[in-house]
């Protein structure tokens, strides 16, 4: 397996495979997909389940609040509609 990334080193990856590890903040199940926010010593980062990967969807929604996961995907930029205004 893949070496770890860092929460805040993923902007340097964008398009590539990675590995991250932490604890899950939240976990949104949204039916055909399931969102969780990942967080490390930092920062945070949502990480989505698609329905393309049933298997997998079935594993996310047996995920639990405070597990520490180590899980590996592709970097995906959020869209700019998405991006928080720093006010």
């Amino acid at each position: 397996m893949k070496n770890r990334i860092y929460i805040k080193d993923l902007k340097d990856h964008i398009g590539k495979e990675v590995v991250i590890a932490g604890s899950v903040d939240v976990r949104r199940d949204q039916g055909k997909m399931v969102f969780f926010d990942m967080r490390d010593m930092t920062g945070r980062v949502q990480c989505v389940a698609l329905p393309s990967h049933a298997e997998v969807i079935e594993k996310c929604k047996e995920i639990r609040l405070e597990w520490v996961l180590k899980i590996s995907g592709l970097v995906n930029k959020r869209p700019e509609k998405n991006l928080k205004l720093g006010f």
